[in-house]
């Protein structure tokens, strides 16, 4: 786990190795966008 500052906010991140989806709380309350970005995890896929 570890403690980062998103747009003014702590967040606390946990990194799984052997995840298959990477998600973000809407606690988090980040702004909403129509516009799409491509993620690829550590094993490669996106």
């Amino acid at each position: 786990k570890k403690n980062l500052t998103v747009q003014g906010q702590a967040v606390e991140f946990v990194c799984d190795t052997g995840a298959c989806r990477t998600v973000v709380s809407s606690g988090v309350r980040l702004p909403t966008s129509n516009n799409s970005i491509l993620v690829k995890s550590a094993d490669g896929a996106t």
